[in-house]
């Protein structure tokens, strides 16, 4: 199983940005518009996301990946983005960064799933 840290701004308001309630009894949400491939997407399905307000800062928020969609996102320099669908697990909050961690990096890339919460279920 992967795993997968993005780092996820706030807006004005303090609000995650790019996250949208799906289906709240389910605490289903949305989280994108990545710049990543379909393959890497595919790959994660089953694993986890954590969205981070910076590399140096444990993210905020999270949970397992149910699946993504395509979209079209015009404001990018690669218009084809992802969009992933996972449902918010306490256990997501407060997780050190994992994976790429360079100056320019925004996402993780894909890193094993072996923190003790992702290993079970």
């Amino acid at each position: 199983m992967k795993a997968v840290h993005f780092k996820n701004g706030r807006d004005k308001q303090g609000f995650l940005l790019n996250l949208t309630l799906l289906k709240k009894a389910q605490n289903l949400y949305e989280s994108g518009n990545w710049s990543v491939t379909e393959e890497f997407a595919e790959s994660l399905v089953g694993g986890w996301i954590y969205l981070h307000p910076s590399k140096a800062k444990n993210s905020e928020f999270g949970g397992k990946i149910s699946g993504w969609v395509r979209v079209l996102d015009e404001t990018k320099a690669n218009p084809i983005c992802i969009k992933f669908h996972f449902q918010t697990k306490l256990d997501a909050k407060e997780k050190k960064w994992r994976g790429m961690d360079h100056t320019m990096a925004w996402q993780s890339g894909l890193v094993e799933a072996n923190f003790p919460h992702e290993l079970v279920g």
